[in-house]
């Protein structure tokens, strides 16, 4: 046996894959995810709702490797926590280093009240995915945001690597991966607001 096959394997059990695949490291690759939502407010500035139930739009990127939306997210080398999450924010999605420096300190004092208006963890742990392998595999740490205020209408600025951000309402189903929607679905669950994947089962 490779000494990867002796050392390191994934601990849901075998993938049908060897190796890292297109993964970066052996064993665990761990990601930080944030789902920045605000309020649904169409046109009249109130919150839309569905069968009383609020309805939350979710801000999606698409990077120029792939035609699909995905949740924001970043590989970390050390420890995950709010500092690095808010990394996450301000380098996907309010990217505004390049527009002005008071701009970008502006949004800098956005997104630490957003963070210090509090989080909600959706999940942190093994992540399945297709990506997988028997020796290496996605950990991910992933915490929800509400944007509130005058955040909620700044406008993002997609990041080096990103081709878009957009606000995504959910009063239907978002295109993207099951992965993704079991981690929208997860968070509407926790926010309690309209789940457009109510009772369908993803993962």
């Amino acid at each position: 046996k490779q000494w990867y096959q002796r050392r390191v394997r994934d601990p849901c059990g075998r993938t049908g894959m060897r190796g890292r695949g297109c993964l970066r490291l052996w064993g665990p690759n761990k990601f930080a995810v944030t789902v920045i939502t605000r309020w649904a407010r169409p046109g009249t500035g109130n919150v839309f709702s569905i069968k009383n139930k609020q309805v939350i739009e979710v801000l999606l990127v698409r990077s120029d490797k792939t035609p699909l939306f995905t949740l924001p997210k970043m590989q970390a080398d050390g420890a995950i926590d709010a500092k690095f999450q808010k990394f996450v924010v301000k380098t996907t999605c309010y990217d505004y280093e390049d527009v002005s420096a008071v701009e970008s300190a502006n949004v800098d004092k956005l997104i630490d009240k957003a963070f210090a208006d509090g989080t909600t963890e959706v999940y942190q742990g093994y992540f399945d995915d297709s990506v997988n392998t028997d020796n290496a595999w996605l950990e991910v740490n992933v915490v929800s945001i509400l944007l509130e205020g005058a955040f909620s209408t700044t406008p993002p600025v997609k990041g080096k690597d990103i081709e878009e951000a957009v606000w995504t309402m959910l009063n239907k189903k978002a295109a993207v991966r099951p992965n993704d929607a079991w981690l929208l679905k997860t968070t509407c669950n926790k926010l309690k607001c309209h789940n457009p994947w109510r009772g369908e089962v993803l993962l």
